[in-house]
């Protein structure tokens, strides 16, 4: 009997390890995730363009590019995910930036063309969440098997918005998130936006 309740117990723990599940700030405090905002977040000022590209110009990836659309815009991005120098996997990534919306939202969608994966999701300024991509997995030196993250966290308004967006690789143990930019922080996170902005002239 003492087997059999152990055996049940195993199980029902490695059931509970399959659960994907979104980790909000509100659970986790942010410190102790991995790829949070860096230490030279810049800041931009409404002066330098009156539209959401020309402001984000400088702070857009070689990868991404940018069109601009009433009172905000949409980041188009092809992005590898690199680990030691190996491209794991490619995927496609759109941002829809509305920073003049209240509060200020961001949805994006990431694809996959080999596993034909289109996963949307959108947040708005005050969160800061770990999103895992359901169905897409990399193999990171060192970590193994694990999912692909979108490592996000919006906070502000129009006058200061600050942005962080990116691309992180993470196992779930029992809740606990170990990700590649703790092993890797060359590769990882692959940001796509870290800066704040003030984007007061967009929003006229």
């Amino acid at each position: 009997m003492k087997f059999s309740a152990l055996l049940a117990l195993a199980l029902g723990l490695a059931a509970d390890a399959r659960k994907v599940t979104i980790v909000k700030k509100t659970l986790v405090e942010v410190e102790s995730f991995p790829g949070r905002p860096s230490n030279n977040t810049k800041v931009h000022v409404g002066s330098e363009a009156d539209s959401m590209c020309g402001l984000i110009d400088g702070d857009i990836p070689s990868f991404c590019s940018c069109a601009d659309e009433s009172l905000g815009g949409t980041m188009t991005c092809t992005v590898d995910i690199v680990a030691a120098g190996v491209t794991l996997d490619t995927v496609g990534v759109i941002l829809d930036l509305e920073p003049c919306a209240d509060p200020a939202t961001v949805s994006f969608e990431m694809t996959e063309a080999t596993l034909g994966i289109d996963y949307t999701y959108s947040f708005s300024a005050g969160d800061s969440e770990m999103i895992p991509v359901p169905d897409l997995s990399v193999d990171i030196p060192g970590l193994g098997g694990a999912g692909v993250y979108m490592d996000v966290v919006i906070s502000g308004n129009a006058e200061s918005l600050s942005l962080s967006i990116g691309i992180d690789a993470c196992v779930d143990t029992f809740g606990v998130l170990s990700c590649a930019s703790t092993l890797d922080a060359a590769d990882f996170p692959i940001w796509m936006l870290d800066s704040t902005f003030d984007f007061s002239d967009v929003c006229e």
